[in-house]
């Protein structure tokens, strides 16, 4: 009996303390939710819910002015974005295929003799040129000047096609003048024959004259060849050993069948593929003798993605651009225009823009990298706002906004981030279709786009977002 006295007091004790713990308990409550708050998302400071934030719809949170004084809140105005875009590209500077030249043999020969170009003597840099050097790769030669030497059997023969036909000529059309000056005497059939016969001479001169114009034999040349038969018609009335030993002229003779290859415009020798001796067919290579580049202006390839065809086919024409060196990038920009070439670059799936640059100095190299940048104007859905109004998360972005200045109301705005510079963030308005959710997100509410004038919040975001998720968790419970 004793026994169980004792347990009923020691059990009357403990059920005592238990009730008094929960009247302290429930007391204590009104006090506590004051200042706890939730422990999921970033924590806000001591303090803060003297007046609790609360959420009546999805996306919306109203706070106290207590409570928007204590975490710092400002907003300032989203601006329309009017600075332009940069669009940047890999390139590389080129030739000018309209300033090069490709020197070609037009007939077979042999290499006799390479051009000379002023050079150095061996093994003395430092002093100026003295001697003369055959041409090398790299050279600069001026339009004009010798390159090199072939002698062709075949332009000998021809000049002396041109020469024999232009003889026969002269003789027949004398021929055909006494024959008319005698004609009683003379069988008007035999006119008839020696006039068909200066015909056939003269279609033989032009023949022979316009196959040494199309070899590129200069018009002064030709006229020396012709004024060559006019001396040898002479000497023919001579005749005799005499008229041999006139005939013969060992300066022309040396220069009959010498075809001089000559540079067709001032610039730099890129390629040279001719040595001294070395036999020229032209109909067994397709090499050039020589390949000559102007290179005071250069051409400029760049290679934007297909995606950004759209945006500049909309730029106004002529398109600017400017260009910068990869190896100084520190160098004050070149400036130029543009074409788009009407193809795309197969293999890297790019565009293919075209420019140039001068290069009067001829200090910019053919095969150098450069950056191309090109200025785009704005999308009419971009604004810009502060660097601190955006809160990202690695799998959004948003910015809170304050429809009506005069209400302590902020409700989230999902935003796709453009571009950045320095403390300003370009954005546009990123709907939940955008991201690939469901439409009419119930955490998120309905969206409109962030549009020039709308208040951001710069100051206390963080904060903001971390008590609307906290809010929301335990109001979506309630809605379920």
């Amino acid at each position: 009996m004793r026994i169980s006295s004792r347990a009923l007091l020691r059990g009357l004790g403990v059920g005592l303390a238990v009730l008094i713990l929960v009247g302290l308990s429930a007391a204590a409550m009104p006090f506590v939710k004051n200042w706890w708050v939730p422990q999921s998302g970033t924590p806000l400071p001591a303090g803060t819910y003297s007046d609790p934030p609360s959420v009546q719809e999805p996306g919306l949170l109203k706070l106290s002015m207590e409570t928007v004084r204590t975490l710092g809140i400002r907003t300032v105005e989203a601006r329309r974005a009017t600075e332009p875009r940069h669009l940047e590209m890999f390139g590389q500077l080129d030739r000018d295929q309209s300033r090069l030249s490709r020197v070609r043999a037009r007939f077979v020969g042999d290499v006799i003799e390479i051009g000379e170009v002023l050079g150095h003597q061996p093994g003395n840099s430092r002093a100026g040129p003295t001697r003369g050097r055959p041409l090398q790769y790299g050279d600069k030669v001026d339009k004009g000047q010798l390159l090199a030497v072939i002698w062709s059997k075949d332009l000998g023969e021809k000049k002396s096609e041109l020469v024999d036909n232009l003889t026969k000529f002269l003789k027949d059309e004398e021929v055909l003048k006494d024959y008319l000056e005698y004609a009683g005497s003379v069988p008007p059939r035999s006119i008839t024959e020696q006039k068909d016969q200066v015909k056939s001479d003269i279609i033989a001169v032009t023949r022979a004259r316009r196959t040494l114009a199309s070899w590129g034999i200069p018009e002064e040349e030709i006229k020396a060849l012709e004024a060559e038969a006019h001396r040898l018609y002479k000497l023919i009335g001579i005749g005799g050993k005499a008229a041999l030993e006139k005939a013969n002229d060992r300066e022309r003779d040396e220069k009959w069948a010498r075809w001089e290859v000559r540079a067709p415009l001032s610039g730099t020798i890129i390629e040279n593929n001719l040595s001294l001796g070395e036999h020229v067919d032209p109909a067994a290579t397709t090499l050039p003798l020589f390949q000559i580049a102007d290179q005071s202006r250069l051409s400029v390839f760049a290679y934007p993605y297909e995606e950004d065809l759209r945006l500049l086919q909309a730029l106004p024409r002529p398109i600017q651009w400017s260009i910068r060196l990869k190896s100084d990038p520190k160098a004050k920009p070149l400036h130029g225009t543009i074409d788009i070439l009407p193809a795309i670059e197969p293999n890297q799936r790019t565009l293919i823009l075209r420019g140039h640059v001068e290069n009067p100095e001829e200090q910019l190299l053919a095969g150098q990298a450069v950056t191309a940048m090109i200025d785009l104007p704005p999308p009419p859905d971009e604004v810009v706002i502060p660097a601190t109004a955006l809160v990202e998360d690695g799998r959004e972005a948003i910015v809170f906004v304050q429809p009506d200045r005069n209400k302590l109301e902020y409700t989230l705005r999902r935003v796709a981030v453009m571009r950045r510079q320095r403390d300003v963030v370009y954005v546009r308005s990123q709907s939940p279709q955008e991201k690939g959710e469901i439409a009419g997100d119930e955490r998120v509410g309905k969206q409109s786009p962030l549009q020039p004038g709308d208040r951001v919040v710069v100051s206390g975001a963080v904060l903001l977002k971390a008590a609307l998720e906290d809010l929301q968790d335990g109001a979506q419970a309630n809605w379920d």
